[in-house]
């Protein structure tokens, strides 16, 4: 009850925020990749020269099966979390939740929710699109603080960003090919370039797919040490999921791995 309460009092303050905005013209995707109800489920591995291959974490990515109307937009209601297996909470305690609510015609967040516990870390966040006019509202709850800062049109949050990515045209798509997706975390506006680099097959836990390859540029400090350090590998179907993903960092190796997929919009033909 006290969690509907503060949905329902940040929906009334982003109500006021974007004004008429909902009510503009905003561009039409085909989304032919996925629906309300599909879930993901990824198990995290870390690799270091001290510690050796472990399984230190999962995460999932739900669509929930009701929508939400924010102003006159119905939205995707996303929720992305992940947290540590209990064994390894004594290296790094991690336990975060994400909300976006993406405009179903559009693709583009109307709201994102960041609660977030690392370590000794925690984060309780919102950022508020008025894409009328561009403008994104950072909300830091902990203490209070709220910037306004300018955004381009149809920018994505860090869990929109790759639901929109899934809806893209990729017809034509040839190796060195690149999309450009600005997005926003805290305070700040970022873009991330996708780079293709051709057709692979995975092997995995549950099979073995036919797969696009893709390299996002990332920001390289305390964690990446270059800017394409990442591949992940998806599906070559109408779903497009992300079933495995790997990335160098400054102490080691990070690998994700689809184990579970729950309420797909299309058959996987990609499967072999």
């Amino acid at each position: 009850m006290l969690r509907f309460i503060k949905i329902s009092v940040l929906f009334a303050i982003f109500a006021v925020f974007i004004g008429k905005s909902a009510d503009a013209q905003y561009r039409t995707v085909n989304n032919k990749a996925f629906k309300k109800g599909e879930k993901l489920t990824y198990v995290i591995y870390f690799d270091s020269f001290i510690t050796g291959k472990i399984k230190a974490a999962y995460a999932t990515f739900e669509i929930l099966p009701q929508t939400e109307t924010i102003g006159s937009r119905t939205c995707f209601h996303v929720v992305a979390s992940g947290a540590t297996f209990k064994k390894w909470d004594w290296a790094i305690y991690v336990q975060d939740r994400f909300d976006s609510y993406i405009d179903e015609q559009s693709m583009m967040p109307w709201l994102f929710l960041r609660r977030a516990k690392e370590g000794n870390y925690e984060a309780n966040q919102d950022i508020i699109f008025n894409h009328s006019s561009g403008v994104a509202q950072y909300k830091n709850n902990k203490n209070g603080n709220s910037v306004n800062y300018t955004i381009p049109a149809y920018t994505q949050d860090m869990i929109s960003a790759g639901y929109y990515a899934r809806t893209m045209d990729l017809s034509g798509l040839t190796p060195g090919i690149n999309y450009t997706i600005p997005y926003v975390f805290e305070d700040s506006l970022f873009s991330t370039t996708l780079v293709y680099t051709g057709l692979k097959k995975v092997k995995i836990g549950i099979g073995k797919y036919r797969c696009m390859a893709f390299k996002p540029k990332v920001l390289v400090g305390t964690v990446f040490g270059e800017a394409y350090p990442l591949t992940i590998y998806v599906t070559d179907d109408d779903n497009r999921i992300p079933i495995y993903a790997k990335s160098s960092i400054l102490i080691g190796t990070v690998k994700f791995e689809l184990v579970e997929y729950e309420n797909l919009r299309n058959p996987i033909n990609s499967k072999y």
